[in-house]
């Protein structure tokens, strides 16, 4: 599966389960938290039909899990430490 593949089958998924949510919760303030994040973000506005200030992307903690994790690894020590990342 290419690049381009696995962004348009997220796409569809982030889609119905926008659609969804505002369906059941027309008031709701949407995160996604979802890579490609400018992607999978602008396809739940789309899809939400809200304004701009009622759909997120927050993709700091998809990040810090994974270096977290890389960190772990490479170091090799459990997965529960903490770390720290700045800059």
């Amino acid at each position: 599966m290419s690049r381009d593949d696995l962004i348009k089958t997220n796409a569809l998924i982030v889609k119905e389960v926008t659609e969804k949510v505002v369906k059941y919760s027309p008031e709701a303030i949407i995160i996604v938290v979802s890579n490609p994040l400018d992607v999978m973000t602008y396809a739940a506005y789309r899809a939400a039909r809200k304004n701009s200030s009622k759909v997120f992307g927050m993709a700091g903690i998809l990040d810090t899990g994974r270096y977290k994790a890389f960190i772990a690894d490479a170091l090799g020590i459990p997965k529960g430490y903490s770390f720290s990342a700045f800059g």
